[in-house]
């Protein structure tokens, strides 16, 4: 398999994002951490949908515009819910950091699996969220 050179910014994005999100959690002092924890959530809650959909149907035309935003919402409240129904049966319960953290690290594995899907595609049949 060959990978498509330069990657797209959309899933550049997306993992940045992520990272990001890994940051404020990780790396922020314990002081701001109240703070900080809810804001990674609120920046990562849509991308491991947006990169289901992604991994999923890769081409262009394979969903259309409603579809692929309304499967994206569906999957991401789904991933969302299914992890905090795991983090309650955890000793720790549910917080935000914790929530955050798996949907930043399930993004980050999404974004590699997109990228080699989206890679395999021919180049006209490729999704890109802003067409040149």
């Amino acid at each position: 398999m060959r990978l498509a050179w330069p990657p797209p910014r959309h899933l550049i994005a997306s993992v940045l994002i992520s990272a990001v999100a890994l940051a404020l959690v990780h790396l922020s002092p314990s002081s701001l951490q109240d703070i900080l924890s809810p804001i990674a959530l609120i920046l990562v809650f849509l991308i491991p949908g947006y990169l289901a959909t992604i991994s999923v149907f890769p081409g262009m035309n394979d969903l259309s515009g409603k579809g692929r935003a309304f499967l994206c919402l569906a999957s991401s409240a789904m991933f969302a819910g299914l992890f905090s129904l795991i983090l309650t049966a955890t000793p720790r319960g549910l917080q935000s950091a914790s929530l955050a953290t798996i949907l930043s690290l399930l993004a980050i594995f999404l974004a590699a699996i997109a990228y080699g899907r989206w890679s395999n595609l021919p180049r006209k049949r490729r999704f890109l969220l802003m067409p040149k």
